[in-house]
């Protein structure tokens, strides 16, 4: 059935306002198909944050999320990056700037993603990966994270200057 379907039940027999009427034996045969859906992208985290690191102790903790496509064209599905300051990963072990997800009417993956090592001191590294192709619309996964200079304590009552040497 591709359509509404219209039932109409007439009475006979009554008289007036009076009378009895009865349903008995009421069958409907058929099938019910699931509604075909274009092509989609969904992921389990619309962002991942607080990839942090001390400076020169880089990279960053691996964080990840699932991408699922569904009712994809056959295109080339990829996951790409809007600054250097991040990498991604399928297998958690090889990072690069972009990745290829292949060519598929479906597709299920994890993605890693971990900012690099490197970084100069930072409180916010923002970054998004878009994720594309397949026919279908764009999914965004935000990212933020930061770079931490490294914590100096003394153990003397005399101040501590940069550079200086201690006599």
């Amino acid at each position: 059935i591709t359509s509404a379907v219209t039932f109409r039940i007439y009475g006979w027999g009554a008289s007036a306002a009076g009378g009895t009427f009865s349903i008995n034996d009421f069958t409907f045969n058929g099938s019910v198909s699931s509604v075909v859906t274009g092509p989609a992208f969904s992921t389990t985290s619309s962002s991942l944050s607080n990839f942090t690191y001390i400076q020169g102790n880089g990279p960053s903790v691996r964080q990840s999320f699932t991408l699922t496509g569904s009712n994809l064209n056959g295109n080339p599905v990829t996951a790409s990056l809007g600054t250097t300051n991040y990498e991604l990963s399928t297998d958690g072990t090889n990072y690069s700037a972009s990745l290829d997800l292949g060519i598929a009417t479906s597709i299920t993956q994890t993605i890693y993603a971990r900012l690099k090592s490197g970084l100069a001191v930072n409180a916010s590294y923002l970054d998004a990966i878009t994720i594309s192709g397949g026919g279908a619309t764009n999914a965004t996964v935000s990212l933020s994270g930061s770079v931490t200079g490294m914590a100096i304590t003394s153990t003397t009552s005399q101040p501590i200057v940069y550079g200086a040497t201690s006599s």
